[in-house]
């Protein structure tokens, strides 16, 4: 099952260069260890999911659809960059094959 593969997922990460990885029982507990970290004036990068990528964005940020127009000053490009990339499976199984951390902005 997937979720007895997800098991190494966080020494993976390790292996492949992430200096902090940490585990959430949910994407609620996830949304709160965001919240908590950006108080602190520190940042997640990532934060991996085995549900549906875009369900947990939804969890985490609300309806940010960019194909919809949206009111000036909702969430700023600079809020939307601070915010960690949702990842999944796919994310990790891709970073194994490159030997690294996928970043698409790279």
């Amino acid at each position: 099952s997937e979720e007895k593969a997800m098991i190494n997922h966080p020494f993976l990460t390790h292996a492949l260069g992430a200096a902090k990885v940490a585990r959430a029982a949910s994407i609620e507990a996830a949304a709160n260890a965001i919240a908590e970290a950006h108080a602190n004036g520190k940042h997640w990068d990532w934060v991996y999911s085995h549900e549906n990528e875009k369900q947990a964005e939804k969890i985490l940020y609300g309806n940010t659809s960019t194909g919809k127009k949206r009111k000036r000053g909702r969430v700023s490009d600079a809020d939307l960059k601070a915010r960690p990339k949702i990842v999944g499976h796919e994310f990790v199984i891709q970073s194994l094959i490159l030997g690294r951390l996928v970043d698409d902005e790279a």
